[in-house]
Protein backbone atom coordinates (compact mmCIF):
# COMPACT_ATOMS: atom_id res chain seq x y z
CA UNK A 1 0.00 0.00 0.00
CA UNK A 2 2.80 2.40 0.89
CA UNK A 3 4.59 1.48 -2.32
CA UNK A 4 1.46 2.27 -4.35
CA UNK A 5 1.05 5.67 -2.66
CA UNK A 6 4.67 6.56 -3.41
CA UNK A 7 4.13 5.54 -7.04
CA UNK A 8 1.03 7.78 -7.37
CA UNK A 9 2.84 10.72 -5.75
CA UNK A 10 5.76 10.31 -8.15
CA UNK A 11 3.39 10.28 -11.14
CA UNK A 12 1.72 13.51 -9.97
CA UNK A 13 5.09 15.25 -9.57
CA UNK A 14 6.18 14.15 -13.07
CA UNK A 15 2.85 15.28 -14.55
CA UNK A 16 3.13 18.71 -12.89
CA UNK A 17 6.69 19.08 -14.17
CA UNK A 18 5.56 18.35 -17.72
CA UNK A 19 2.81 20.99 -17.39
CA UNK A 20 5.31 23.58 -16.20
CA UNK A 21 7.76 22.76 -18.97
CA UNK A 22 5.34 22.50 -21.86
CA UNK A 23 2.45 24.75 -21.03
CA UNK A 24 3.68 27.24 -18.40
CA UNK A 25 2.33 28.19 -15.01
CA UNK A 26 -1.46 27.54 -14.72
CA UNK A 27 -2.07 30.90 -13.09
CA UNK A 28 -0.15 32.59 -15.86
CA UNK A 29 -2.17 30.67 -18.48
CA UNK A 30 -5.36 31.70 -16.72
CA UNK A 31 -4.33 35.33 -16.76
CA UNK A 32 -3.49 35.13 -20.46
CA UNK A 33 -6.76 33.39 -21.39
CA UNK A 34 -8.92 35.46 -19.05
CA UNK A 35 -10.11 32.31 -17.19
CA UNK A 36 -8.52 33.26 -13.89
CA UNK A 37 -6.71 36.12 -12.25
CA UNK A 38 -7.96 39.34 -10.84
CA UNK A 39 -11.80 39.40 -10.88
CA UNK A 40 -11.76 43.19 -11.14
CA UNK A 41 -9.45 42.91 -14.15
CA UNK A 42 -11.86 40.43 -15.90
CA UNK A 43 -14.74 42.74 -15.08
CA UNK A 44 -12.94 45.64 -16.65
CA UNK A 45 -12.20 43.59 -19.76
CA UNK A 46 -15.82 42.47 -20.05
CA UNK A 47 -17.07 46.05 -19.44
CA UNK A 48 -19.99 44.58 -17.56
CA UNK A 49 -18.91 44.83 -13.96
CA UNK A 50 -16.02 46.23 -11.98
CA UNK A 51 -15.25 49.46 -10.22
CA UNK A 52 -17.50 52.29 -11.51
CA UNK A 53 -14.68 54.77 -11.04
CA UNK A 54 -12.46 52.58 -13.23
CA UNK A 55 -15.12 52.42 -15.94
CA UNK A 56 -15.52 56.18 -15.66
CA UNK A 57 -11.79 56.64 -16.08
CA UNK A 58 -11.81 54.49 -19.20
CA UNK A 59 -14.76 56.46 -20.54
CA UNK A 60 -12.87 59.70 -19.94
CA UNK A 61 -15.34 61.09 -17.41
CA UNK A 62 -13.30 60.70 -14.23
CA UNK A 63 -9.92 59.51 -13.12
CA UNK A 64 -6.58 60.56 -11.95
CA UNK A 65 -6.12 64.32 -12.42
CA UNK A 66 -2.62 64.01 -13.81
CA UNK A 67 -3.76 61.34 -16.28
CA UNK A 68 -6.67 63.53 -17.35
CA UNK A 69 -4.29 66.47 -17.66
CA UNK A 70 -1.98 64.36 -19.81
CA UNK A 71 -4.82 63.32 -22.11
CA UNK A 72 -5.71 66.97 -22.56
CA UNK A 73 -2.14 67.87 -23.38
CA UNK A 74 -1.26 69.46 -20.07
CA UNK A 75 1.52 67.07 -19.11
CA UNK A 76 3.00 63.62 -19.60
CA UNK A 77 2.60 60.23 -18.00
CA UNK A 78 4.48 59.74 -14.75
CA UNK A 79 7.71 58.00 -15.56
CA UNK A 80 7.62 58.77 -19.27
CA UNK A 81 11.10 59.62 -20.54
CA UNK A 82 12.60 59.04 -17.09
CA UNK A 83 16.20 58.24 -16.15
CA UNK A 84 14.97 54.89 -14.80
CA UNK A 85 13.42 54.16 -18.17
CA UNK A 86 16.67 55.18 -19.83
CA UNK A 87 18.58 52.81 -17.56
CA UNK A 88 16.26 50.02 -18.64
CA UNK A 89 16.95 50.80 -22.29
CA UNK A 90 20.67 50.95 -21.55
CA UNK A 91 20.70 47.57 -19.84
CA UNK A 92 18.41 46.03 -22.45
CA UNK A 93 20.72 47.19 -25.23
CA UNK A 94 23.76 46.06 -23.29
CA UNK A 95 22.42 42.54 -22.82
CA UNK A 96 20.98 42.23 -26.32
CA UNK A 97 17.39 42.67 -25.20
CA UNK A 98 17.58 40.16 -22.34
CA UNK A 99 16.77 41.67 -19.00
CA UNK A 100 18.66 40.50 -15.95
CA UNK A 101 16.90 39.83 -12.64
CA UNK A 102 15.59 43.04 -11.09
CA UNK A 103 15.35 45.02 -14.31
CA UNK A 104 13.11 45.26 -17.37
CA UNK A 105 13.40 46.92 -20.75
CA UNK A 106 11.57 50.23 -20.97
CA UNK A 107 9.13 50.85 -23.80
CA UNK A 108 10.59 52.45 -26.87
CA UNK A 109 10.71 56.22 -26.90
CA UNK A 110 12.81 59.28 -26.28
CA UNK A 111 14.98 58.97 -23.16
CA UNK A 112 15.93 62.63 -23.06
CA UNK A 113 13.56 63.98 -20.41
CA UNK A 114 13.76 63.17 -16.69
CA UNK A 115 10.73 61.90 -14.82
CA UNK A 116 9.89 59.38 -12.15
CA UNK A 117 7.94 56.20 -11.68
CA UNK A 118 9.82 53.46 -13.62
CA UNK A 119 11.72 50.67 -11.91
CA UNK A 120 15.48 51.09 -11.86
CA UNK A 121 17.78 48.33 -12.92
CA UNK A 122 19.40 46.63 -9.92
CA UNK A 123 23.09 46.46 -10.63
CA UNK A 124 24.80 43.18 -9.74
CA UNK A 125 28.27 44.72 -9.39
CA UNK A 126 29.92 48.01 -8.59
CA UNK A 127 31.04 48.38 -12.21
CA UNK A 128 27.51 48.03 -13.53
CA UNK A 129 26.23 50.49 -10.92
CA UNK A 130 28.82 53.10 -11.98
CA UNK A 131 28.00 52.59 -15.65
CA UNK A 132 24.27 53.06 -15.10
CA UNK A 133 24.79 56.08 -12.84
CA UNK A 134 27.06 57.77 -15.38
CA UNK A 135 24.54 57.04 -18.13
CA UNK A 136 21.73 58.52 -16.06
CA UNK A 137 23.68 61.68 -15.23
CA UNK A 138 24.64 61.98 -18.88
CA UNK A 139 20.94 62.17 -19.69
CA UNK A 140 20.46 64.91 -17.09
CA UNK A 141 23.42 66.82 -18.50
CA UNK A 142 22.09 66.64 -22.08
CA UNK A 143 18.67 67.84 -20.96
CA UNK A 144 20.14 70.71 -18.97
CA UNK A 145 22.23 71.81 -21.95
CA UNK A 146 19.12 71.68 -24.14
CA UNK A 147 17.05 73.79 -21.72
CA UNK A 148 19.83 76.32 -21.15
CA UNK A 149 20.40 76.72 -24.90
CA UNK A 150 16.69 77.20 -25.45
CA UNK A 151 16.43 79.65 -22.53
CA UNK A 152 19.35 81.68 -23.89
CA UNK A 153 17.85 81.97 -27.37
CA UNK A 154 14.32 82.75 -26.17
CA UNK A 155 15.52 85.12 -23.45
CA UNK A 156 17.79 87.06 -25.80
CA UNK A 157 15.21 87.38 -28.58
CA UNK A 158 12.43 88.27 -26.12
CA UNK A 159 14.67 90.84 -24.45
CA UNK A 160 15.46 92.54 -27.76
CA UNK A 161 11.92 92.51 -29.16
CA UNK A 162 10.46 93.32 -25.72
CA UNK A 163 12.70 96.37 -25.46
CA UNK A 164 11.64 97.53 -28.91
CA UNK A 165 8.00 97.00 -27.99
CA UNK A 166 8.40 98.88 -24.69
CA UNK A 167 10.06 101.81 -26.45
CA UNK A 168 7.37 101.82 -29.14
CA UNK A 169 4.54 101.96 -26.58
CA UNK A 170 6.32 104.68 -24.56
CA UNK A 171 6.91 106.85 -27.64
CA UNK A 172 3.30 106.37 -28.76
CA UNK A 173 1.99 107.33 -25.30
CA UNK A 174 4.18 110.43 -25.04
CA UNK A 175 3.20 111.55 -28.55
CA UNK A 176 -0.51 111.17 -27.73
CA UNK A 177 -0.18 113.13 -24.49
CA UNK A 178 1.67 115.92 -26.31
CA UNK A 179 -0.90 115.91 -29.13
CA UNK A 180 -4.39 115.32 -27.63
CA UNK A 181 -5.95 115.48 -31.10
CA UNK A 182 -4.60 111.95 -31.71
CA UNK A 183 -7.65 110.69 -29.84
CA UNK A 184 -9.73 111.59 -32.89
CA UNK A 185 -7.84 109.00 -34.95
CA UNK A 186 -8.99 106.14 -32.71
CA UNK A 187 -11.75 104.83 -35.05
CA UNK A 188 -9.39 104.88 -38.05
CA UNK A 189 -6.68 103.13 -36.03
CA UNK A 190 -9.22 100.42 -35.24
CA UNK A 191 -9.95 99.91 -38.93
CA UNK A 192 -6.21 99.56 -39.61
CA UNK A 193 -5.97 96.91 -36.89
CA UNK A 194 -8.87 94.93 -38.37
CA UNK A 195 -7.32 95.13 -41.84
CA UNK A 196 -3.89 94.08 -40.54
CA UNK A 197 -5.28 90.97 -38.82
CA UNK A 198 -7.19 90.03 -41.95
CA UNK A 199 -4.13 90.57 -44.13
CA UNK A 200 -1.98 88.37 -41.87
CA UNK A 201 -4.76 85.78 -41.41
CA UNK A 202 -4.67 86.06 -37.63
CA UNK A 203 -8.27 87.14 -36.97
CA UNK A 204 -9.65 86.08 -33.64
CA UNK A 205 -6.30 84.97 -32.22
CA UNK A 206 -5.14 86.21 -28.84
CA UNK A 207 -3.92 85.25 -25.39
CA UNK A 208 -6.36 82.33 -25.13
CA UNK A 209 -4.63 80.71 -28.12
CA UNK A 210 -1.31 80.89 -26.26
CA UNK A 211 -2.80 79.02 -23.30
CA UNK A 212 -4.35 76.42 -25.60
CA UNK A 213 -1.00 75.80 -27.29
CA UNK A 214 0.44 74.76 -23.92
CA UNK A 215 -2.65 72.73 -23.03
CA UNK A 216 -3.36 71.03 -26.36
CA UNK A 217 -0.42 71.74 -28.68
CA UNK A 218 -2.43 73.52 -31.37
CA UNK A 219 0.45 75.59 -32.75
CA UNK A 220 0.98 79.32 -33.23
CA UNK A 221 1.52 81.24 -36.48
CA UNK A 222 4.62 83.43 -36.62
CA UNK A 223 2.44 86.12 -38.22
CA UNK A 224 0.85 86.73 -34.82
CA UNK A 225 4.02 88.48 -33.60
CA UNK A 226 3.99 91.48 -35.99
CA UNK A 227 0.20 91.66 -35.84
CA UNK A 228 0.01 92.12 -32.07
CA UNK A 229 3.15 94.33 -31.96
CA UNK A 230 1.85 96.90 -34.45
CA UNK A 231 -1.76 96.73 -33.25
CA UNK A 232 -0.90 97.36 -29.60
CA UNK A 233 1.31 100.34 -30.46
CA UNK A 234 -1.52 101.76 -32.61
CA UNK A 235 -4.00 101.28 -29.77
CA UNK A 236 -1.80 103.25 -27.36
CA UNK A 237 -1.01 105.89 -29.96
CA UNK A 238 -4.69 106.62 -30.62
CA UNK A 239 -5.80 106.49 -26.97
CA UNK A 240 -7.30 103.06 -26.41
CA UNK A 241 -7.42 101.85 -22.78
CA UNK A 242 -5.24 98.74 -22.69
CA UNK A 243 -2.10 97.32 -21.17
CA UNK A 244 0.97 95.60 -22.55
CA UNK A 245 1.09 92.14 -21.04
CA UNK A 246 -1.49 90.64 -23.40
CA UNK A 247 0.83 91.48 -26.24
CA UNK A 248 3.76 90.25 -24.14
CA UNK A 249 2.21 86.82 -23.61
CA UNK A 250 1.26 86.49 -27.27
CA UNK A 251 4.61 87.64 -28.67
CA UNK A 252 6.59 85.71 -26.07
CA UNK A 253 4.58 82.54 -26.61
CA UNK A 254 5.05 82.85 -30.37
CA UNK A 255 8.80 83.36 -29.99
CA UNK A 256 9.07 80.35 -27.68
CA UNK A 257 6.98 78.11 -29.94
CA UNK A 258 8.98 78.87 -33.07
CA UNK A 259 12.27 78.58 -31.21
CA UNK A 260 11.17 75.09 -30.25
CA UNK A 261 10.39 74.32 -33.89
CA UNK A 262 13.82 75.60 -34.89
CA UNK A 263 15.44 73.32 -32.30
CA UNK A 264 13.25 70.41 -33.51
CA UNK A 265 11.78 69.75 -30.07
CA UNK A 266 9.02 67.21 -29.59
CA UNK A 267 5.42 68.10 -28.74
CA UNK A 268 5.83 68.18 -24.94
CA UNK A 269 8.99 70.29 -25.11
CA UNK A 270 7.31 72.67 -27.58
CA UNK A 271 4.72 73.44 -24.92
CA UNK A 272 7.46 74.12 -22.41
CA UNK A 273 9.17 76.42 -24.92
CA UNK A 274 5.91 78.36 -25.25
CA UNK A 275 5.79 78.87 -21.47
CA UNK A 276 9.43 79.97 -21.48
CA UNK A 277 8.66 82.60 -24.13
CA UNK A 278 5.68 83.90 -22.15
CA UNK A 279 7.82 84.27 -19.03
CA UNK A 280 10.76 85.91 -20.82
CA UNK A 281 8.72 88.59 -22.59
CA UNK A 282 6.76 89.38 -19.41
CA UNK A 283 10.05 89.89 -17.54
CA UNK A 284 11.47 92.09 -20.29
CA UNK A 285 8.49 94.47 -20.05
CA UNK A 286 7.87 94.64 -16.30
CA UNK A 287 11.31 93.85 -14.88
CA UNK A 288 9.92 91.13 -12.58
CA UNK A 289 11.79 87.92 -13.53
CA UNK A 290 10.68 85.70 -10.63
CA UNK A 291 7.01 86.65 -10.88
CA UNK A 292 7.14 86.21 -14.66
CA UNK A 293 8.61 82.69 -14.38
CA UNK A 294 6.05 81.53 -11.81
CA UNK A 295 3.19 83.24 -13.66
CA UNK A 296 3.91 81.34 -16.88
CA UNK A 297 3.98 78.04 -14.97
CA UNK A 298 0.84 78.79 -12.95
CA UNK A 299 -1.54 80.56 -15.33
CA UNK A 300 -2.15 77.65 -17.75
CA UNK A 301 -4.04 75.35 -15.37
CA UNK A 302 -5.04 76.46 -11.87
CA UNK A 303 -4.05 73.74 -9.41
CA UNK A 304 -1.29 72.31 -11.61
CA UNK A 305 2.15 73.92 -11.72
CA UNK A 306 4.65 72.76 -14.33
CA UNK A 307 7.66 72.46 -12.00
CA UNK A 308 9.92 71.02 -14.68
CA UNK A 309 9.69 74.37 -16.50
CA UNK A 310 11.15 76.32 -13.58
CA UNK A 311 14.81 76.22 -14.67
CA UNK A 312 14.26 77.16 -18.34
CA UNK A 313 11.64 79.79 -17.43
CA UNK A 314 13.78 81.37 -14.73
CA UNK A 315 16.93 81.37 -16.86
CA UNK A 316 15.06 82.91 -19.79
CA UNK A 317 13.49 85.62 -17.60
CA UNK A 318 16.87 86.56 -16.15
CA UNK A 319 18.38 86.81 -19.63
CA UNK A 320 15.44 88.83 -20.99
CA UNK A 321 15.43 91.07 -17.92
CA UNK A 322 19.18 91.66 -18.16
CA UNK A 323 18.92 92.42 -21.88
CA UNK A 324 16.14 94.97 -21.40
CA UNK A 325 17.91 96.69 -18.50
CA UNK A 326 21.13 96.84 -20.50
CA UNK A 327 19.19 98.52 -23.33
CA UNK A 328 17.72 101.16 -21.02
CA UNK A 329 14.34 99.77 -19.88
CA UNK A 330 13.75 100.61 -16.22
CA UNK A 331 12.12 97.87 -14.11
CA UNK A 332 8.67 98.67 -12.73
CA UNK A 333 8.99 99.47 -9.02
CA UNK A 334 7.02 101.57 -6.54
CA UNK A 335 8.08 103.16 -3.27
CA UNK A 336 5.61 102.34 -0.51
CA UNK A 337 5.98 101.88 3.24
CA UNK A 338 4.36 98.82 4.80
CA UNK A 339 2.82 99.15 8.29
CA UNK A 340 4.20 97.22 11.24
CA UNK A 341 2.87 93.66 11.42
CA UNK A 342 0.10 93.50 14.02
CA UNK A 343 -3.24 91.75 14.49
CA UNK A 344 -5.73 94.52 13.79
CA UNK A 345 -3.89 95.59 10.66
CA UNK A 346 -4.04 91.99 9.41
CA UNK A 347 -7.82 92.08 9.90
CA UNK A 348 -8.12 95.38 8.02
CA UNK A 349 -5.99 94.10 5.16
CA UNK A 350 -8.10 90.93 5.03
CA UNK A 351 -11.29 93.00 4.69
CA UNK A 352 -9.68 95.08 1.95
CA UNK A 353 -8.61 91.89 0.16
CA UNK A 354 -12.16 90.53 0.28
CA UNK A 355 -13.54 93.73 -1.22
CA UNK A 356 -10.82 93.72 -3.88
CA UNK A 357 -11.75 90.13 -4.79
CA UNK A 358 -15.28 91.34 -5.48
CA UNK A 359 -13.90 94.13 -7.69
CA UNK A 360 -11.74 91.58 -9.52
CA UNK A 361 -14.76 89.35 -10.23
CA UNK A 362 -16.74 92.38 -11.38
CA UNK A 363 -13.91 93.38 -13.73
CA UNK A 364 -13.83 89.92 -15.32
CA UNK A 365 -17.61 89.82 -15.74
CA UNK A 366 -17.74 93.33 -17.21
CA UNK A 367 -14.99 92.42 -19.68
CA UNK A 368 -16.65 89.23 -20.91
CA UNK A 369 -20.17 90.66 -20.78
CA UNK A 370 -19.22 93.69 -22.85
CA UNK A 371 -17.48 91.50 -25.41
CA UNK A 372 -20.52 89.24 -25.80
CA UNK A 373 -22.86 92.24 -26.09
CA UNK A 374 -20.77 94.02 -28.72
CA UNK A 375 -20.32 90.86 -30.78
CA UNK A 376 -24.06 90.25 -30.67
CA UNK A 377 -25.09 93.79 -31.59
CA UNK A 378 -22.26 94.61 -34.04
CA UNK A 379 -21.33 91.43 -35.87
CA UNK A 380 -18.95 92.96 -38.42
CA UNK A 381 -15.46 93.51 -36.86
CA UNK A 382 -14.84 96.73 -38.82
CA UNK A 383 -18.16 98.26 -37.75
CA UNK A 384 -17.59 97.12 -34.17
CA UNK A 385 -14.12 98.62 -33.84
CA UNK A 386 -15.17 101.89 -35.49
CA UNK A 387 -18.19 102.24 -33.20
CA UNK A 388 -16.05 101.39 -30.18
CA UNK A 389 -13.56 104.10 -31.12
CA UNK A 390 -16.32 106.69 -31.45
CA UNK A 391 -17.81 105.68 -28.09
CA UNK A 392 -14.41 106.03 -26.39
CA UNK A 393 -14.00 109.54 -27.80
CA UNK A 394 -17.42 110.53 -26.43
CA UNK A 395 -16.62 109.07 -22.99
CA UNK A 396 -13.25 110.85 -22.90
CA UNK A 397 -14.86 114.22 -23.61
CA UNK A 398 -17.53 113.47 -20.98
CA UNK A 399 -14.82 112.84 -18.38
CA UNK A 400 -12.90 115.93 -19.42
CA UNK A 401 -9.59 114.10 -19.17
CA UNK A 402 -7.51 111.43 -20.89
CA UNK A 403 -6.58 109.87 -17.55
CA UNK A 404 -8.42 106.68 -18.50
CA UNK A 405 -6.92 106.30 -21.96
CA UNK A 406 -3.73 104.32 -22.49
CA UNK A 407 -2.22 102.11 -19.81
CA UNK A 408 -2.47 104.57 -16.92
CA UNK A 409 0.89 103.91 -15.26
CA UNK A 410 1.03 107.54 -14.08
CA UNK A 411 -2.24 107.19 -12.15
CA UNK A 412 -1.04 103.90 -10.63
CA UNK A 413 2.15 105.55 -9.35
CA UNK A 414 0.13 108.46 -7.98
CA UNK A 415 -2.19 106.15 -6.05
CA UNK A 416 0.58 104.00 -4.60
CA UNK A 417 3.27 106.57 -3.90
CA UNK A 418 1.14 109.65 -3.14
CA UNK A 419 -2.09 108.08 -1.92
CA UNK A 420 -4.27 110.06 -4.34
CA UNK A 421 -7.08 108.73 -6.53
CA UNK A 422 -10.45 109.89 -7.86
CA UNK A 423 -13.20 107.86 -6.08
CA UNK A 424 -14.82 106.62 -9.32
CA UNK A 425 -11.53 106.10 -11.17
CA UNK A 426 -11.61 102.29 -10.88
CA UNK A 427 -15.12 102.12 -12.37
CA UNK A 428 -14.27 104.44 -15.26
CA UNK A 429 -11.09 102.51 -16.08
CA UNK A 430 -13.09 99.28 -16.02
CA UNK A 431 -15.55 100.73 -18.54
CA UNK A 432 -12.90 102.22 -20.84
CA UNK A 433 -10.90 98.97 -20.91
CA UNK A 434 -13.95 96.77 -21.53
CA UNK A 435 -15.02 98.88 -24.52
CA UNK A 436 -11.48 99.11 -25.93
CA UNK A 437 -10.70 95.41 -25.95
CA UNK A 438 -14.24 94.23 -26.75
CA UNK A 439 -14.39 96.52 -29.77
CA UNK A 440 -11.29 94.90 -31.28
CA UNK A 441 -8.38 97.08 -30.21
CA UNK A 442 -5.32 95.22 -28.96
CA UNK A 443 -3.38 95.22 -25.72
CA UNK A 444 -3.64 93.58 -22.35
CA UNK A 445 -5.78 93.54 -19.24
CA UNK A 446 -3.12 93.26 -16.54
CA UNK A 447 -2.03 96.92 -16.38
CA UNK A 448 -5.69 98.04 -16.34
CA UNK A 449 -6.22 95.59 -13.46
CA UNK A 450 -3.28 97.32 -11.71
CA UNK A 451 -5.01 100.67 -12.26
CA UNK A 452 -8.38 99.40 -11.01
CA UNK A 453 -6.94 97.72 -7.92
CA UNK A 454 -4.63 100.59 -6.99
CA UNK A 455 -7.28 103.32 -7.27
CA UNK A 456 -9.89 101.19 -5.48
CA UNK A 457 -7.53 100.38 -2.63
CA UNK A 458 -6.41 103.99 -2.35
CA UNK A 459 -10.03 105.14 -1.90
CA UNK A 460 -11.34 102.34 0.35
CA UNK A 461 -8.19 101.66 2.40
CA UNK A 462 -8.29 104.81 4.58
CA UNK A 463 -11.94 104.08 5.42
CA UNK A 464 -10.81 100.72 6.86
CA UNK A 465 -7.84 102.26 8.65
CA UNK A 466 -5.17 101.15 6.15
CA UNK A 467 -2.70 103.82 4.90
CA UNK A 468 -3.76 104.99 1.43
CA UNK A 469 -0.52 104.17 -0.37
CA UNK A 470 -0.17 100.71 1.13
CA UNK A 471 -3.88 100.03 0.55
CA UNK A 472 -3.37 100.94 -3.11
CA UNK A 473 -0.56 98.38 -3.31
CA UNK A 474 -2.72 95.70 -1.66
CA UNK A 475 -5.63 96.48 -3.98
CA UNK A 476 -3.36 96.29 -7.03
CA UNK A 477 -2.06 92.84 -6.11
CA UNK A 478 -5.48 91.50 -5.07
CA UNK A 479 -7.32 92.52 -8.24
CA UNK A 480 -4.49 91.10 -10.35
CA UNK A 481 -4.52 87.85 -8.36
CA UNK A 482 -8.26 87.40 -8.63
CA UNK A 483 -8.28 88.20 -12.34
CA UNK A 484 -5.54 85.74 -13.34
CA UNK A 485 -5.99 83.11 -10.56
CA UNK A 486 -2.26 82.99 -9.80
CA UNK A 487 -1.71 83.48 -6.04
CA UNK A 488 1.95 82.40 -5.95
CA UNK A 489 2.94 84.61 -8.86
CA UNK A 490 1.04 87.47 -7.20
CA UNK A 491 3.05 87.13 -3.99
CA UNK A 492 6.32 87.19 -5.94
CA UNK A 493 5.03 90.18 -7.92
CA UNK A 494 4.28 92.09 -4.72
CA UNK A 495 7.85 91.58 -3.52
CA UNK A 496 9.37 92.68 -6.84
CA UNK A 497 7.08 95.71 -7.18
CA UNK A 498 6.91 96.93 -3.56
CA UNK A 499 9.70 95.17 -1.66
CA UNK A 500 9.62 92.34 0.87
CA UNK A 501 8.72 94.46 3.91
CA UNK A 502 4.97 93.81 3.66
CA UNK A 503 5.16 90.30 2.20
CA UNK A 504 3.05 88.67 4.93
CA UNK A 505 0.26 91.18 4.37
CA UNK A 506 0.40 90.56 0.62
CA UNK A 507 0.45 86.78 1.07
CA UNK A 508 -2.70 86.90 3.22
CA UNK A 509 -4.39 89.25 0.77
CA UNK A 510 -3.51 87.09 -2.26
CA UNK A 511 -4.85 83.94 -0.62
CA UNK A 512 -8.17 85.58 0.21
CA UNK A 513 -8.53 87.23 -3.19
CA UNK A 514 -7.82 83.94 -4.97
CA UNK A 515 -10.56 82.09 -3.09
CA UNK A 516 -13.18 84.84 -2.91
CA UNK A 517 -12.94 85.90 -6.55
CA UNK A 518 -14.62 82.62 -7.49
CA UNK A 519 -14.18 80.84 -10.81
CA UNK A 520 -13.84 84.04 -12.80
CA UNK A 521 -10.84 85.02 -14.86
CA UNK A 522 -9.57 87.17 -17.69
CA UNK A 523 -8.59 84.19 -19.84
CA UNK A 524 -11.45 81.90 -20.82
CA UNK A 525 -9.05 79.14 -21.94
CA UNK A 526 -7.58 78.91 -18.45
CA UNK A 527 -8.52 75.62 -16.78
CA UNK A 528 -9.27 75.30 -13.06
CA UNK A 529 -8.38 71.72 -12.24
CA UNK A 530 -9.10 71.81 -8.51
CA UNK A 531 -11.87 73.46 -6.56
CA UNK A 532 -11.01 76.62 -4.65
CA UNK A 533 -13.09 75.44 -1.70
CA UNK A 534 -12.00 71.83 -1.14
CA UNK A 535 -9.48 69.24 -2.35
CA UNK A 536 -11.70 68.18 -5.22
CA UNK A 537 -10.82 67.72 -8.88
CA UNK A 538 -13.32 69.70 -11.01
CA UNK A 539 -11.56 70.55 -14.31
CA UNK A 540 -13.60 73.51 -15.55
CA UNK A 541 -12.70 76.60 -17.53
CA UNK A 542 -12.80 80.04 -15.95
CA UNK A 543 -16.10 81.89 -16.35
CA UNK A 544 -17.86 78.59 -17.18
CA UNK A 545 -18.33 76.99 -13.75
CA UNK A 546 -21.33 79.21 -12.98
CA UNK A 547 -22.50 79.17 -16.60
CA UNK A 548 -23.50 75.52 -16.71
CA UNK A 549 -20.23 73.65 -17.34
CA UNK A 550 -20.26 70.40 -15.39
CA UNK A 551 -17.63 69.60 -12.80
CA UNK A 552 -15.78 66.29 -12.69
CA UNK A 553 -18.06 64.89 -9.98
CA UNK A 554 -21.18 66.00 -11.85
CA UNK A 555 -20.01 64.41 -15.08
CA UNK A 556 -19.23 61.15 -13.26
CA UNK A 557 -22.73 60.79 -11.84
CA UNK A 558 -24.67 61.66 -14.99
Amino acid sequence: MKKQNRRLTSQRVRRKGRENEGMGDPAERARETGAAGDPAGRARENKGTGDPAERAREAGTAGDPEERARKNGAGQRPGENSPGRACGEYESAKSGGEVKPGGKPAPAGDADAPGAGDEHYKAESLKEYIEITLHKWGIYARIMVKWLAMAYIIGSVSGLIGTAFHVGVEIATEFRLEHPWMLGTLPMAGLVIVWLYRFLHTEGQGTNDILEEVQKGRGLPLRLLPAIFVSTVLTHLAGGSAGREGAALQMGGTIGYHTGRFMQLDDKDMRTATMVGMAAFFAALFGTPMAAAVFAMEVISVGLIYHMALIPCLCATLIAYGTSVMLGVEPTHFQVAAPVLEGMMLVRVAVLAALSAFVSAMFCNVMHGTELLMRKVLKDPAVRVFAGGVLLIILTFACGSQAYNGAGMGQIAEAVEQGKAFPAAFLLKMLFTAITLSAGFKGGEVVPSFFIGATFGCVVGPVLGVPAGFAAAVGLICVFCGAVNCPLASVFLSVELFGAEGMLYFALACGLSFVLSGYNGLYSSQRILYSKLKAQYIDVHTNAHHAGELTEAERTHR
